[in-house]
């Protein structure tokens, strides 16, 4: 297991994403970890790698996140059809520029929630995700 994952728990459980499927983003979030951890060389490009592949992952999870939002009432709800929009579209072969690496889309998805335990999007409106027991 990847360390972390409460924030990512949390933010899952608030945009109310059933339980199986946050324990598979879960999973996910760990083989990307694995993945990365393996491919990345050492080097100083990796920053630029990893920063240049998360923007696309991010480009692509506010796509999802602006339709799923548009697509519920004002104050419902949108986290489970954001997460079934960003398992439905973002692909490799999606991407702006190629992965610096080889991945596949299970991958990409690992990423994008490892970029949401980070803080960097949620699957709800914004909350303090540091302050909230899961």
């Amino acid at each position: 297991m990847a360390p972390g994952g409460a924030k990512l728990n949390r933010k899952l459980l608030r945009g109310l994403v059933p339980s199986d499927e946050a324990a598979f983003a879960e999973r996910l979030r760990s083989a990307w970890y694995a993945t990365w951890s393996e491919r990345r060389s050492g080097l100083a490009g990796d920053d630029t790698d990893l920063l240049n592949l998360s923007t696309d992952v991010l480009e692509v999870v506010f796509e999802c996140k602006r339709h799923a939002r548009s697509q519920t009432q004002d104050g419902s709800a949108y986290g489970s059809t954001m997460n079934d929009l960003l398992t439905q579209r973002l692909k490799v072969d999606g991407l702006s520029t190629p992965p610096p690496f080889l991945v596949k889309n299970q991958h990409l998805l690992g990423l994008a929630y490892q970029l949401c335990d980070e803080c960097l999007f949620y699957f709800s409106e914004n909350f303090d995700a540091d302050g909230e027991a899961s």
